[in-house]
């Protein structure tokens, strides 16, 4: 089933009416949605060289660099609910200048903010803690030493923060080490590749750093364990890049994107056990300076440049990978919603749209269109269906094959963890 996908601003959930029963759903329409690149709602605010990480089910995208002349960073924070797939605004940053290529990090339900530019390349040494609860920032302990473009990795309770450059602007190879409980910095041991643009995630007992640049952009792939404070060197990127979106899915590292000495669309994953890489889906938008949430089985990449150098974009897209590792998070555990369902592709549409919903576990699905009467229109699923990331079709039909009129219908999707209601958008 061919459907083309468009970029659009996702509709509000319709509620409020009655629903009546629907006939028996069609089965085996439901397609496997696996290694590829999806769009999703736009950021609000064009940016790149930001920050991300996510809590209870929603990431931030921190500060970053706007578009325009002269270079001004900003303090301005977006927040993505997961589960509407929609942007809001969140509590700015306590920067009046605002920040840039800053590192962020999320434990114990708080984002920590650290380092960075305010558009100047002059690196900071600050600490910003945000507690969501009490929509308050609130300083930290500051950096041992000042830093800007360098990377956090939350890994059992503690923050990591690697590389990036000085006070004077060199690249570095040191390892902070920062607990939250005592609000306290400690040293670690020092990569062994000097770089900053590096990338860093977490997956079981350790943390791999990949790519970076110290001049010239390296495919380093080092692997840092906490417990032994000590460092591994792996089979190196196949691609040398910086700034590139990293993320972690079941055992499996994704590498896309990136800068220096060109700008990346190339896609490369890292098979953890086999320590070997291989080429995925390349982006479908090349960028760079995107700082990517792994949640839910799926890569988030928000914002970034589109060129080398700078030139922001609101556009944000996801990698759905295929195969069971779509059913884990960053973690390797089961994602915290078993089932999402994702803004339909396109809305308002016509003749026909794209219906994605994706499973933490395999479980019963009944996907449903009505009118807004609450009348059963099309069932179009009723089955047990396999995790990971699907899609079906709808063609403007009913169930006995009528074209429908143009207006607004509901979209229901239900399962054993709840119900799912969002707008679409028939236009003939």
């Amino acid at each position: 089933m061919a459907i083309r996908t468009l970029v659009i601003s996702a509709l509000a959930l319709l509620v409020g009416f009655p629903l009546l029963d629907c006939g028996e759903a069609v089965e085996g329409e439901v397609e496997g949605g696996g290694d590829e690149w999806q769009a999703l709602e736009p950021l609000q605010i064009a940016r790149q060289e930001t920050g991300a990480a996510h809590l209870a089910g929603k990431f931030y995208v921190v500060g970053g660099l706007l578009a325009g002349s002269p270079l001004r960073a900003t303090a301005s924070v977006e927040v993505y609910d997961l589960a509407q797939g929609q942007w809001a605004f969140g509590d700015p940053l306590p920067v009046v200048t605002g920040l840039d290529h800053m590192a962020v990090a999320a434990t114990g339900g708080r984002l920590f903010v650290m380092g960075g530019y305010s558009a100047d390349f002059q690196a900071r040494d600050e600490l910003w803690i945000y507690d969501p609860q009490m929509s308050q920032w609130l300083p930290g302990a500051p950096l041992p030493e000042p830093r800007g473009a360098s990377w956090a990795v939350e890994h059992d309770g503690k923050i990591y923060l690697f590389g990036g450059t000085n006070a004077s602007g060199s690249a570095t190879r040191t390892t902070f080490i920062y607990d939250p409980t005592l609000n306290q910095w400690s040293p670690g041991s020092d990569m062994p590749t000097r770089r900053e643009h590096l990338n860093a995630v977490a997956a079981g007992p350790y943390i791999y750093v990949i790519g970076g640049r110290n001049g010239p952009s390296t495919g380093a792939n080092e692997r840092y364990d906490p417990e032994h404070n000590t460092w591994t060197s792996l089979a190196p990127m196949p691609t040398a890049r910086s700034a590139i979106a990293l993320g972690v899915v079941g055992g499996f590292i994704y590498a896309a994107g990136g800068e220096v000495p060109m700008l990346f669309a190339v896609n490369q994953v890292y098979e953890i056990a086999g320590n070997q890489w291989a080429t995925d889906t390349p982006m479908a938008v090349p960028r760079h300076g995107v700082a990517a949430v792994s949640l839910a089985g799926h890569i988030f990449a928000p914002g970034g440049g589109t060129v080398q150098g700078l030139a922001p974009t609101t556009y944000v897209d996801r990698f759905v990978p295929g195969g069971p590792s779509g059913v884990e998070d960053a973690g390797g555990v089961a994602p915290a919603l078993p089932a999402v369902l994702h803004p339909n592709r396109p809305n308002p549409f016509g003749p026909s749209t794209a219906i994605r919903f994706s499973l933490a576990a395999p479980m019963p699905v009944r996907l449903t269109i009505y009118d807004t009467q609450g009348r059963c229109v099309r069932a179009l699923l009723a089955a047990t269906i396999e995790a990971g990331a699907h899609v079906v079709g709808w063609d403007g039909r009913d169930d006995g094959g009528a074209a429908q009129s143009s207006g607004l219908y509901l979209l229901r999707l239900e399962t054993p963890s709840g119900v799912t209601n969002r707008k679409l958008v028939l236009a003939r």
